[in-house]
């Protein structure tokens, strides 16, 4: 009888020893971020995206509970910043706010330039906000649609 108890005593310490390694890494997530966040915007300070990275920051940063620091490093048309990104450690301190071009259509334009692959080096997060583009012309301009103005 004496044993069944210590055989149960055992299992119960066994489960609880399981149970507070399980939880290690659910606390080790808890503390995310530990550090300021880097923001990077891979174009020049005071365009659009830009613009949107200066927006979202600051409720960011409160949500975190952390600073979260806005890097603009341009050049190449977003190549240069979106490779630092792709380039920094995958621990959530540092994100990228781009566009479709830098992330799809550079390694399409530019194979030999583009160094990362953004379907693979890359994981969405959200969706911030969309920029529908308009096309116009001259009103003297003979095509009011898109069709009359590839057939011109």
């Amino acid at each position: 009888m004496k044993l069944s108890s210590l055989m149960k005593s055992a299992i119960a310490a066994t489960a609880a020893l399981g149970a507070l390694c399980a939880a290690l890494p659910a606390a080790a997530q808890a503390s995310y971020p530990s550090k300021p966040v880097t923001l990077i915007v891979p174009y020049a300070a005071g365009g659009n995206v830009d613009a949107v990275a200066r927006w979202v920051a600051p409720e960011l940063g409160k949500r975190l509970g952390q600073q979260v620091v806005i890097e603009n490093v341009a050049g190449a048309g977003g190549i240069i910043g979106t490779d630092r990104a792709a380039r920094a450690p995958a621990d959530g301190h540092t994100l990228l706010l781009s566009v479709e071009s830098t992330i799809v259509i550079a390694k399409m334009v530019s194979p030999s330039t583009v160094k990362y692959d953004g379907l693979k080096d890359f994981a969405p997060v959200t969706l911030l906000s969309n920029s529908p583009l308009v096309l116009v012309g001259r009103p003297s301009l003979p095509a009011n649609t898109l069709d009359e103005l590839l057939q011109l």
